[in-house]
């Protein structure tokens, strides 16, 4: 992951999951299986989608982002993950398996739940 995101002007923001209430902003940099070259591995990219979610899930559920979103910024400078150009980098899964993770905390059965 990585906060320095060139070229923010050509996202896509996902259809589902970028809330105007979220507070933490995730790049997702998707590439395809590896393949060999050269005793490498190298990767094609086949997406690139901006995700606006709510922090509480990613800081209740991983120690990494828990850590990662409770270092302090620089003076005068936005945190991490807190704005489009500050957006976290995560590549590895496609946007539709990332969109597919994010089901399983806003699918409508634990919406249903935290409501009551």
């Amino acid at each position: 992951m990585s906060s320095n995101n060139p070229g923010l002007e050509s996202l896509t923001h996902d259809r589902n999951y970028y809330f105007d209430t979220g507070n933490l902003h995730l790049l997702v940099c998707g590439f395809n299986q590896p393949y060999l070259i050269a005793a490498t591995h190298n990767f094609i990219k086949v997406g690139k989608t901006h995700f606006r979610v709510h922090s509480h899930f990613f800081t209740r559920d991983s120690p990494l982002f828990k850590v990662l979103l409770a270092e302090p910024s620089a003076a005068g400078k936005p945190a991490k993950g807190s704005t489009h150009s500050t957006a976290f980098r995560i590549e590895g899964p496609t946007p539709v398996e990332f969109a597919t993770f994010l089901w399983v905390f806003y699918n409508e059965y634990v919406l249903a739940a935290a409501a009551s």
